[in-house]
């Protein structure tokens, strides 16, 4: 076997290019390392990006939900407390002065009451007076899944009533006059979701 001289004296040819084999094995994969954490790094960036997005339009789609219906169940109230001030006069048309009845069932609960009262559009829209929302837990809204209407119903009691994390109160202030029988009254109607009050909307109604 023919040898060479290197700095150490003589080594065979054989046992050089197994050194240099090595280390060129040895760069070749902690090159293709580096490259799979880089892939990895691309990758992971890749997909969490379109998926943050994603979370976050579907809680905006579910926030915007949720405004809306408490929009609308804030207007309702107040159309509901316009309606049962018309049946008021409707019902003592045949009295002397019906304007004198026109928020009879109201006084005690949505007046004197600061936590307000309930009404709706199925049963509580025809009954004498008002109850307070103490009463009725808060004033909590249960989903009437025949009707698809949001009723003062009791999951688990009444038929069909699906429970929600929805409430609406219904409060009057006076605006000038004693408590029996006022000018002027100021409506609101809160609605909340969950431990958030999404809506609160106002309206006068004048005893004319």
């Amino acid at each position: 076997m023919k040898l060479a001289k290197n700095k150490e004296g003589f080594a065979p040819h054989f046992y050089t290019s197994s050194v240099n084999r090595v280390e060129s094995c040895a760069k070749s994969a902690g090159f293709t390392l580096l490259e799979t954490i880089v892939a990895l790094s691309v990758l992971i960036t890749a997909v969490i990006g379109p998926m943050s997005l994603a979370q976050q339009t579907i809680h905006a789609q579910v926030s915007a939900r949720n405004n809306l219906i408490a929009a609308n169940l804030a207007q309702e109230g107040i159309e509901l407390i316009r309606n049962y001030r018309s049946n008021n006069i409707l019902r003592n048309s045949e009295t002397d002065n019906p304007l004198d009845y026109w928020i009879d069932g109201m006084e005690d609960a949505c007046i004197l009451d600061p936590n307000g009262c309930a009404i709706d559009a199925y049963t509580l829209i025809d009954s004498d007076s008002l109850p307070t929302c103490s009463y009725l837990n808060g004033c909590a809204l249960g989903f009437d899944s025949v009707r698809k209407l949001f009723l003062h119903c009791a999951p688990g009691v009444d038929a069909n009533c699906e429970k929600t994390n929805i409430k609406r109160s219904i409060v009057i202030e006076n605006i000038g006059g004693g408590p029996e029988d006022p000018p002027e009254i100021k409506v609101t109607a809160r609605v909340s979701i969950g431990d958030d009050e999404r809506v609160s909307i106002s309206t006068h109604l004048i005893n004319l």
